[in-house]
């Protein structure tokens, strides 16, 4: 018969742990070697997909970090009460915790640079500032601010287009 021409061993895939059932099925070698192969594919696809998997979790958990990251400063003053000049270092004075200094933009009209000092709350609006040729202002504070507020304020007026630079005052006898 066909069946008995055939030879009935058949080697077992490493990855087998028991003997598979066409392995006893005379003349089925050919499907047992395409049956083994494909199997064998099936681990290492399974073994890569691990693989991907494990590499997938450690890119996402090394790079996941909270985001310390703020809009404002944190607590920090960055006010230098002092200057070195000719190599020798100079005290300038006091911080106002009243008053800063702003430059405009020059390409801004002056319509537009007063809109913008009297849409900016913190501003005291009664105060009568001078807007110098070169769009440079000392302005009020409505309240008195702490250094690390007037940080975080001159932050947030920089992010403006119309704002070139904002600095600190320093208190004088005027």
């Amino acid at each position: 018969m066909f069946f008995a021409e055939q030879p009935t061993t058949v080697k077992k895939s490493a990855a087998a742990s028991s003997p598979s059932i066409l392995e006893f099925w005379p003349g089925c070698n050919n499907f047992t070697l395409v049956y083994q192969a494909a199997a064998a594919r099936l681990n290492k696809s399974i073994a890569m997909k691990r693989t991907l998997y494990v590499v997938f979790l450690i890119i996402l958990f090394s790079n996941c970090h909270k985001d310390t990251t703020e809009d404002t400063p944190k607590s920090s003053c960055n006010f230098i009460d002092f200057r070195y000049y000719k190599g020798a270092k100079l005290y300038m004075g006091e911080l106002s915790n009243s008053y800063i200094l702003v430059a405009f933009n020059t390409t801004y009209s002056l319509t537009d640079i007063q809109k913008f000092i009297s849409s900016v709350s913190d501003f005291d609006q009664n105060y009568h500032y001078k807007l110098y040729d070169n769009k440079l202002a000392a302005l009020k504070f409505s309240n008195p601010k702490t250094c690390e507020e007037i940080t975080g304020f001159i932050s947030g007026l920089q992010k403006n287009s119309i704002v070139e630079f904002a600095y600190y005052t320093i208190k004088t006898d005027v």
